[in-house]
C-alpha cells in the first residue's frame, strides 16, 4: 500500500472498492465504450489522465463533422500502454499495438473476473495472455515487461512472497474519467 500516491480515501475502504467488489462487477466501462455508446449524440472532450491533443480551440468546442471522437480513439489506442504502466511515459506507439493490448487486457480481466468467481479453469489462458502482454511491452519498455514476467514467475510458483518491487508497485492504479460535450444538433 506504500505505493499509493495521493491516496484520499481509507486504505480498506479503497481494497474493497478497487479490488475485491470490482471483480464481482464482471466489466468495467472503458474509455472505448463511453465513445462508443454516446459518440452519436457526444463529442469527447477530456480525460484524466489526458492523452489527447486535438487542437480544439476554446471557442470552437464542437465540430460540425464531428471528428474529435475519431481523434480520441486514434490517440487512446497510441498512448493506452500508459494505463498499465503509469510509472514510465511512454511515446505514441503504432496504433495496432494500441489495438492489441485492447484485446489482450479484458480478456485477461474476464478471467480475473472468473476465477474470483470460483473459475479457475483458464488459469494458464491468464498466464499465457500476460505473457503475450509482456512481449508487447518489451518491444518498447523492457521494466514493464520485465515486471509482468516477474509477476507470472510468483503466480506460477505460488510464492506471492517473490514478487517484486517493481511487480508489487503496480498496486493501485487510479481510475480513468472522461468528459464529453453534448453535440449542438443531438436531440
Amino acid at each position: 500500500m506504500s505505493y499509493l500516491k495521493d491516496i484520499s480515501r481509507f486504505i480498506d475502504d479503497w481494497i474493497l472498492d478497487s479490488v475485491i467488489r470490482s471483480l464481482h462487477v464482471g466489466k468495467l466501462f472503458s474509455i472505448l465504450e463511453i465513445i462508443g455508446c454516446l459518440g452519436v449524440d457526444f463529442e469527447f472532450y477530456g480525460s484524466s489522465p489526458r492523452f489527447i491533443i486535438d487542437f480544439r480551440w476554446y471557442k470552437s468546442l464542437h465540430d460540425s463533422e464531428k471528428v474529435f471522437n475519431g481523434v480520441a480513439l486514434t490517440q487512446y489506442y497510441q498512448t493506452n500502454m500508459n494505463l498499465i504502466d503509469c510509472k514510465h511515459v511512454f511515446d505514441s506507439m503504432l496504433e495496432e499495438v494500441g489495438m492489441s493490448l485492447n484485446v489482450l487486457c479484458p480478456k485477461t480481466w474476464g478471467i480475473m473476473v472468473a476465477n474470483q468467481n470460483g473459475n479457475d479453469a483458464r488459469w494458464c489462458r491468464f498466464l499465457d495472455l500476460n505473457r503475450e502482454i509482456s512481449g508487447i511491452f518489451a518491444l518498447f519498455s523492457s521494466p514493464t515487461g520485465k515486471s509482468i514476467m516477474r509477476g507470472i514467475e510468483a503466480l506460477e510458483s505460488s510464492d506471492l512472497n517473490r514478487i517484486s518491487h517493481k511487480f508489487a508497485s503496480w498496486l493501485g492504479r487510479r481510475q480513468q474519467y472522461s468528459s464529453l460535450i453534448k453535440c449542438l444538433d443531438a436531440g
